[in-house]
């Protein structure tokens, strides 16, 4: 059993599904808001994290490994926030915005 906010997912609950993904055979959901069961199905539906990939806040100006695997997972889906270039700029935050927008997700521009 996981509980989670009605906002959202929180980080350690997100580490658990995509940690105990393959594990997980069936899901049932009590009370949760439509934009947290989708949330909870895009993780588990997850996979090829880096080993060492953490959840921290990725917004404009922010670069490294996390927003390489963010600009790939958004050109996967076809986002296409240009070329994978490990820095979350303009464009990488316009693909943020769109995938939110379709998720029902708060749509900030921001990956937390």
């Amino acid at each position: 059993m996981l509980l989670s906010r009605p906002g959202g997912i929180p980080a350690p609950v997100a580490r658990s599904l995509l940690d105990h993904a393959d594990e997980i055979s069936m899901l049932e959901f009590i009370g949760l808001s439509p934009g947290v069961v989708r949330q909870a199905k895009l993780l588990l539906s997850v996979t090829g994290l880096p080993e060492d990939f953490s959840f921290s806040t990725l917004s404009l100006g922010s670069s490294g490994p996390e927003v390489a695997y963010l600009e790939e997972k958004l050109t996967a889906l076809t986002y296409r926030p240009s070329r994978v270039d490990r820095v979350f700029d303009a464009r990488t935050r316009h693909a943020v915005v769109a995938f939110q927008k379709w998720e029902g997700l708060s749509r900030d521009g921001v990956v937390d």
